[in-house]
């Protein structure tokens, strides 16, 4: 976006002064943040000027809420990482030429189905935050290296102990081995991913 005339048939950029600086940019938007109001709907002081008169109040914010700040921005970080997580594990879905179809929000669809917890151990999302300081883990009932696809339909909640310990394993055969084997989670595990029996899958998750 950018402001421009025209004078006798002749195409030329307009320029705008900042207030504070004083130096001239071009009048658009790369330079100046947008304003309701004025010739060029641009604010009076250049980006870098807003910046620098940011600071001192910025500093006197974070001095004022340095705790609750220090929570924002960890869980920002944290809910930044899923995203990212996410598009990782898209990546390598896809090299291996399988279906990598699974978004946030079947992400938080899942997790809201075990409640938020593992569906190994039952480990809940808050205390695994304050165990891990991470949120549960994506888990390939199927894993990836043996064809798994990254979908709702192979993807379930877990804690990273969980996570570690099954690694590429059969589920059917590492699970019951585990001190907290549990036959209700199994169930539900099953029942979730609509398996009739350890080898037949009856269909996709709707």
């Amino acid at each position: 976006m950018y402001k421009a005339n025209t004078k006798g048939g002749v195409f030329f950029m307009e320029y705008k002064t900042c207030k504070r600086c004083k130096e001239k940019f071009p009048a658009t938007f790369e330079y100046f943040s947008r304003e309701k109001t004025g010739k060029y709907c641009l604010r009076s002081n250049c980006k870098e000027c807003r910046k620098e008169m940011n600071k001192p109040y910025k500093r006197d914010f974070y001095k004022r809420n340095k705790e609750s700040e220090k929570e924002r921005v960890r869980i920002y970080g944290i809910s930044h990482k899923e995203v990212i997580n996410i598009k990782s594990h898209r990546y390598r879905a896809r090299k291996k030429c399988l279906p990598a179809t699974l978004t946030l929000e079947d992400w938080e669809t899942i997790k809201e189905s075990f409640n938020y917890k593992c569906a190994y151990c039952g480990l809940s999302e808050e205390e695994h935050l304050d165990k891990y300081n991470t949120l549960l883990h994506q888990e390939h009932f199927i894993p990836l290296s043996k064809g798994g696809e990254y979908t709702h339909n192979n993807i379930i909640p877990s804690c990273k102990g969980c996570n570690c310990s099954k690694n590429d394993k059969d589920f059917f055969e590492w699970y019951p081995r585990q001190e907290f084997y549990n036959k209700e989670r199994e169930k539900k595990i099953l029942k979730y991913l609509n398996y009739k029996d350890k080898n037949n899958q009856q269909s996709s998750i709707s």
